[in-house]
């Protein structure tokens, strides 16, 4: 017994611990947030200050709500496109015998290892000669291109959806778009949610291709938006803050509800293969 309350003691220790750590910056940047420029630069408050509302009316007067809803539609958009896409091709390079099966699953492991930042210039210069510069639509493609998400639904392919069910399907009438809806998306759907959380924390935190090819200020999004809070000659920390804790808060959220979908998704795949 005593080793048992010893054992559980240290345990539930750490655990408060490495709760208190993983708060401790979001309270920092709710403290900073009710604090003026200033006072921040000059000492660090752990109790709130009175600039909570000059700083956010400072913040919605920029056009932040719009910048909100620019993120959420673009966000929303990739990771629905980028889901269904990726699974598509998992269940296709899985599930299909063909000569190039193979080559592509190479191809996708070769490009995952390739850093966005290094083939960025060529993005770019596609995107431009296509005139979708000053759009979202590159914020789109960018988001939703996941060699990851190809590679997490062919391991679930493989481990998740027996090819006994598509033959059973089959002899029952079903077409090859009916197995994929109804059957195979409904086998993988923790894949789904996964690279769905995945996809749009990506593009929802995404700063350098909207600070390459958005040049409006209509078309920000949350990251262009917070970097513009301010001047040439100021910067806006406590406002920064501000829209930071109010950007922080959908992920937050996202994630509480689906933490064990994403968890079992992550660990899914390693389980067998």
């Amino acid at each position: 017994m005593k080793k048992i309350k010893i054992t559980t003691i240290i345990s539930t220790s750490i655990l408060i611990i490495s709760t208190i750590m993983a708060i401790f910056p979001f309270y920092m940047m709710m403290i900073m947030s009710t604090r003026t420029n200033q006072q921040i630069i000059t000492k660090l408050y752990m109790t709130p200050g009175n600039q909570l509302i000059n700083n956010a009316k400072m913040v919605f007067k920029s056009g932040f709500l719009l910048f909100y809803w620019n993120s959420i539609y673009i966000a929303v958009v990739s990771a629905l496109i980028g889901v269904l896409f990726s699974a598509a091709a998992g269940f296709a390079i899985s599930k299909y015998t063909f000569k190039a099966s193979k080559a592509m699953q190479n191809i996708i492991i070769i490009v995952m290892s390739i850093p966005f930042g290094v083939s960025i210039v060529g993005f770019i210069i596609e995107m431009k000669n296509l005139g979708l510069s000053n759009t979202h639509l590159p914020l789109i493609i960018s988001a939703m291109i996941s060699p990851y998400g190809v590679f997490l639904f062919t391991q679930f392919a493989k481990d998740s959806f027996p090819t006994e069910i598509m033959e059973s399907a089959r002899i029952d009438g079903c077409n090859e778009l009916k197995i994929f809806f109804k059957l195979f998306l409904p086998f993988t759907r923790s894949a789904c949610v996964t690279l769905f959380l995945m996809i749009f924390m990506y593009s929802w935190n995404n700063f350098l291709t909207p600070l390459v090819f958005i040049n409006k200020q209509a078309m920000y999004t949350i990251p262009l938006g917070i970097f513009a809070l301010g001047n040439q000659y100021r910067q806006e920390y406590g406002a920064r803050m501000f829209a930071l804790a109010l950007a922080t808060i959908p992920i937050l959220v996202i994630f509480a509800i689906n933490s064990k979908s994403l968890i079992r998704g992550l660990t899914s795949g390693a389980i067998k293969g």
